[in-house]
């Protein structure tokens, strides 16, 4: 069985990635500058709307310490 989600998520990356960086160049200066500001603000909503969900709490908690750990060893 294919995991068809990951393979979804890869390609909507890809394609978004090469989207951006086409048209990036082209959007004014404040569009540039507002839109992480933007997605953070979403991610950080959804994030609030999925733990309020969550029975237990500490896994994830956990998790996003390990993650943090992993991304700050990478760079």
């Amino acid at each position: 069985m294919l995991p068809v989600g990951v393979i979804a998520n890869s390609v909507a990356v890809a394609v978004g990635g090469v989207v951006g960086a086409a048209i990036g160049p082209s959007l004014p200066e404040r569009i540039r500058t507002s839109l992480p500001t933007v997605f953070g603000f979403s991610s950080c909503l959804i994030g609030i709307s999925l733990a309020a969900k969550v029975v237990n709490l500490a896994p994830v908690i956990l998790s996003m310490i390990l993650g943090l750990l992993i991304g700050e060893l990478c760079f």
